[in-house]
């Protein structure tokens, strides 16, 4: 028998470099799906896994290897975050960022995936309560969503969600402005996207909700007034009087704006929020909101006796 030539051991060795690549991405489609089905421990283990097998591959590194690997780094870092494991899943989610920002650069069209491993790294800063360098990556990658929806209105869906992360982790660090200008960019999309996406009218009042919220905390009381109010009015239209399994939305609705009334020294008009939505609570058997709209009502009294009274009254058919 012949002694195997250069070739033909070069030959061996891609090919069982291929099988490796090929093992490794098979784990990465079976962690996919255990976390589709709920299995996140496994699902963790087996992208950890997925990684693990690519780096000792020890490939060398061009483009389709680097894509590869910030792929099954980015799946990684979900999956870490999901099964609270968030520093780990911020390392993760960092370096996939790094690699794609360095492979955008020749592939550009590749950067809705760097979005992905931004999202992750943003929520796993989140879940540290990181809030000021969380709202910094969700700003990378809402200004690269905002170059991509220029040309694909597909994109505004996930531009919306980011905007949202992003104003929450703001308003959490004291930075209501920023907080309020995100939220208002969001409820500009929420507002298109209204007729095209499943519960768009839910998702549009959850934000004037939340905008409502983070103009009060920015000084801006009026306009989150009007934010607070039009939120109710779609509640309302949703879910009618009764609005069953729904009703903390509604109620958190009418618990802001009543908020928002005492601010702006309307503590009349602010009681029949409050009740409404103290009912409501009471009826669901919620007794820790109830107890907010409670003392919503007591403030409301003392700042105006007597036309508490005569609202309550009103109100109550007493």
């Amino acid at each position: 028998m012949s002694e195997p030539t250069a070739d033909s051991d070069r030959l061996d060795v891609e090919d069982a470099l291929t099988a490796l690549l090929a093992y490794a991405n098979s784990l990465r489609e079976s962690a996919l799906s255990l976390a589709t089905a709920g299995r996140l421990a496994d699902a963790t283990k087996l992208s950890g896994l997925a990684v693990t097998t690519l780096r000792a591959a020890g490939v060398p590194a061009d483009d389709s290897v680097r894509i590869l690997l910030a792929t099954m780094l980015s799946d990684h870092a979900a999956n870490l975050a999901e099964t609270g494991q968030a520093t780990e899943g911020m390392a993760a989610a960092a370096e996939a960022a790094g690699i794609w920002r360095s492979v955008c650069e020749a592939h550009p069209r590749l950067r809705r995936k760097m979005v992905n491993a931004l999202a992750n790294q943003a929520w796993c800063l989140r879940l540290q309560e990181r809030d000021t360098e969380a709202a910094s990556v969700y700003e990378q990658a809402c200004g690269i969503l905002r170059e991509l929806s220029a040309d694909s209105p597909g994109e505004w869906p996930m531009l919306a969600d980011l905007l949202g992360h992003q104003a929450y982790v703001q308003l959490r660090a004291g930075r209501y402005a920023y907080a309020a200008l995100a939220r208002a960019e969001e409820v500009g999309l929420r507002r298109d996207l209204r007729a095209a996406v499943p519960d768009g009218d839910r998702r549009l009042a959850d934000t004037l909700t939340e905008y409502a919220v983070a103009c009060d905390q920015a000084e801006h009381p009026a306009v989150a007034m009007k934010a607070a109010d039009e939120a109710v009015a779609i509640y309302r239209d949703l879910y009618g009087a009764e609005p069953g399994p729904e009703w903390a939305r509604l109620g958190r609705g009418l618990l802001v704006g009543g908020k928002i009334r005492l601010r702006l020294g309307q503590p009349v008009q602010a009681v029949g929020p409050f009740a409404s939505a103290m009912a409501m609570a009471l009826k669901a058997g919620d007794t820790e909101f109830a107890s907010s709209c409670r003392a919503g009502i007591s403030l409301a009294r003392e700042a105006d006796p007597a036309g508490f009274e005569i609202e309550w009254k009103r109100l109550t058919g007493g």
